[in-house]
C-alpha cells in the first residue's frame, strides 16, 4: 500500500519526486526512505522543524466517510450525497506519522468527543471534498463535526 500523499505528487509539480518513488517496494524500504527525506514543503505544518518528515496533513477515514475504512470500497461523487461542500475530506493533525507512510486517521462519526486536531489552540484547518478549506473552531459541536464528516447522513448543516 501506499499513501495518497505519494500518489498525488505528480498533481503538486513533483513529477520527478514521485519516479523516484519505488512503488513496488514497502514505504519504508532503504530507496523510499530517500523519498522520504524530500518531504514537500505542503505536507509540513508552519510550526513544524524544517527537517521534520512527518506530515500535517490526513485522510479522514471511517464507516460512511468520504474515504471509508473498509478496503476496496470505491467512493464516487454520486456516493456523496450530502454534498462535496459539506464533506471533511482531509484534517489538519499533529502526529508522529511520516509523509509517505500510509496511515491516516480514523473517525467514528458517532462518538461523542472530537479527536485531537490542529496545530494551534483556537481550532483547525479542514479541506472538503469540493476542495475548499476551512478552519473549525476548537469549540465547534462534536455532533456537527460529525455531520460534516459522513458523506450521506442526510442531515442539514448551517
Amino acid at each position: 500500500a501506499r499513501s495518497w500523499r505519494v500518489e498525488i505528487l505528480p498533481y503538486l509539480g513533483e513529477v520527478e519526486l514521485y519516479n523516484q518513488y519505488r512503488k513496488n517496494e514497502p514505504w519504508d524500504s532503504e530507496t523510499n526512505k530517500k523519498v522520504l527525506a524530500k518531504m514537500p514543503i505542503i505536507y509540513r505544518h508552519p510550526s513544524q522543524p524544517a527537517d521534520s518528515v512527518n506530515t500535517s496533513i490526513f485522510a479522514a477515514y471511517g464507516n460512511g466517510l468520504m474515504f471509508e475504512k473498509k478496503s476496496g470500497v470505491s467512493i464516487g461523487f454520486r456516493d456523496i450525497t450530502d454534498g462535496t461542500s459539506n464533506t471533511i475530506a482531509i484534517v489538519e493533525a499533529k502526529r508522529d506519522i511520516p509523509w509517505t507512510k500510509p496511515e491516516e486517521i480514523e473517525f467514528d462519526a458517532t462518538a461523542a468527543k472530537l479527536p485531537e486536531l490542529g496545530f494551534v489552540p483556537e481550532g483547525t484547518q479542514v479541506g472538503f471534498g469540493d476542495g475548499s478549506v476551512r478552519f473549525l473552531a476548537r469549540s465547534i459541536d462534536p455532533s456537527l463535526f460529525n455531520k460534516l464528516l459522513t458523506r450521506a447522513g442526510g442531515e442539514v448543516v448551517q
